[in-house]
């Protein structure tokens, strides 16, 4: 094998690589988890994983298996109180059955998407919080590279791969 077929094997930006893995807290306590029977999928260098994992994967091979520790700012940020906000009830669709602990998309201040979930509904007021789940966590990753391919022009353009235009898969907690 040529030095530049060896290359063409190890993760780099613009590959779509699929990966297992579970996560864990600073406690041990598993917090989420994809099997390789429902692996996740996804383009290198563009904003769909956490930076801190790509990095790690980067120049690596189908096969490898690694355990990387990432402090909370490393992860998913600090925990931000002021992103934890009421809103009243108007500002939702009527026919929409708001409940705690659903999750539904926003538009933040400057503008871009902002995942937002429900903490608490007291009477016409709804406390939604704008934080990663898992944010504040100091969090272990156990991740499998289970496969690294081309990405097409496509998935490139459009910056995501093309089964997760139409993925269904399921994360499990």
């Amino acid at each position: 094998m040529t030095e530049d077929k060896a290359n063409d094997d190890k993760v780099r930006k613009d590959n779509v690589i699929l990966i297992a893995y579970s996560i864990y807290n600073k406690d041990g306590k598993l917090l989420e988890a994809r099997t390789p029977e429902n692996p996740v999928e996804f383009l290198v260098g563009h904003g769909q994983m956490l930076k801190a994992l790509e990095k790690n994967l980067l120049g690596q091979t189908e096969g490898f298996k690694g355990d990387f520790y990432f402090n909370a700012d490393e992860a998913h940020g600090k925990y931000k109180k002021d992103l934890v906000v009421t809103m009243p009830r108007s500002q939702f669709p009527e026919d929409i059955e708001i409940k705690k602990g659903m999750k539904f998309e926003s538009v933040g201040p400057d503008g871009k998407p902002l995942a937002l979930h429900v903490l608490d509904i007291e009477g016409q007021n709804v406390l939604v919080d704008g934080n990663h789940p898992l944010a504040g966590e100091d969090l272990r990753f156990d991740v499998s590279l289970l496969k690294v391919r081309e990405a097409s022009l496509e998935e490139i353009k459009r910056g995501q791969t093309l089964s997760a235009m139409t993925s269904d898969n399921e994360t499990v907690h």
